[in-house]
């Protein structure tokens, strides 16, 4: 399965949040989208470059480590031709970049540690808190 087979021309709202292959398929299982995000394949690509790049490995190293041939990421991101990752290739670019999907497909890479640290704090909340909270910034 390809990339483009869930992004298509119409954006994919995005976050996926589990998604779950059985062993020797490319059956896709689950994907759970949240969130309100926009990406399309361009926007994609873009974030593989960023997430490679926050690990520090160049094109060449998470090729090899996700045990593609040397050009595969060079090529992939140079967005020549028609060339896309399959859904499994994108899943272990993740992994070896070492995020998770949540926060690969996250719309704002830069606010995600903030953001998962809030609701983390906001799960401990009481629910008459939270209301008192949601109005409050409402007013802000």
């Amino acid at each position: 399965m390809q990339v483009n087979a869930l992004i298509n021309a119409n954006y994919l709202s995005c976050h996926v949040i589990f998604t779950s292959f059985m062993k020797g398929s490319a059956s896709l299982l689950s994907i759970i989208i949240c969130m309100r995000c926009k990406m399309n394949k361009d926007d994609v690509v873009l974030r593989i470059s960023q997430a490679r790049n926050r690990a520090g490995l160049s094109a060449r190293d998470l090729s090899l480590k996700i045990e593609k041939n040397e050009a595969y990421i060079s090529r992939l991101e140079s967005k020549k031709g028609s060339f896309e990752p399959s859904v499994s290739a994108l899943l272990n670019i993740i992994s070896v970049c070492g995020m998770s999907e949540c926060e690969f497909f996250y719309y704002d890479l830069n606010q995600y540690d903030k953001d998962k640290q809030l609701i983390e704090l906001l799960r401990k909340v009481k629910p008459e808190i939270k209301d008192l909270m949601i109005a409050l910034l409402k007013k802000i």
